[in-house]
């Protein structure tokens, strides 16, 4: 009965201090480090344009940590869209690309669960994808430059008839 009592003990303090991995973990940051989707672009004048695109303005950030858990970035990359930040592309370094693909893979699995495989026409190959009620992110090897990204973005707002 004793052991009982304590096994019992062990496995709530276990489950305690288990935490849950979800997307509403990914929803819940809507956005990547301190910049949250839909923010302006004045609230982070770090930011240094470096494309001004027909949809897009691309801006990196003065004084970001080039790496992820596990891997070291080549840049991230901030889109913003009529001045609110609407898209991040994480792109992984070349150097140990495999390994450093396969330690953000599991940093991300980590955080948010498993995500869901799919067919990734445009790059001809597959994608994970993590989609919740606000964020979408996708881990995928560009087939064109051959470096792996992680993109993060809002999911569209359906708007009631």
């Amino acid at each position: 009965m004793k052991k009982q009592v304590l096994l019992t003990l062990f496995l709530m303090v276990v489950a305690l201090g288990l935490k849950a991995q979800s997307v509403a973990d990914l929803d819940a940051q809507n956005g990547f480090r301190d910049v949250v989707f839909g923010t302006d672009l004045s609230v982070h004048p770090e930011m240094q344009l470096y494309l001004d695109g027909y949809k897009h303005q691309l801006y990196t950030r003065r004084g970001d940590k080039q790496a992820f858990p596990g891997a070291e970035l080549v840049n991230i990359t901030y889109y913003y869209r009529k001045g609110k930040l609407d898209k991040i592309d994480m792109t992984i370094s070349s150097l140990e690309r495999e390994k450093y693909a396969a330690a953000v893979l599991k940093a991300l699995t980590a955080s948010y669960g498993p995500g869901k495989s799919e067919p990734d026409e445009f790059n001809r190959s597959t994608r994970t994808v993590w989609r919740g009620e606000k964020v979408t992110m996708e881990f995928h090897l560009n087939l064109t430059t051959k470096l792996y990204e992680v993109v993060i973005e809002p999911r569209p707002v359906s708007t009631p008839n």
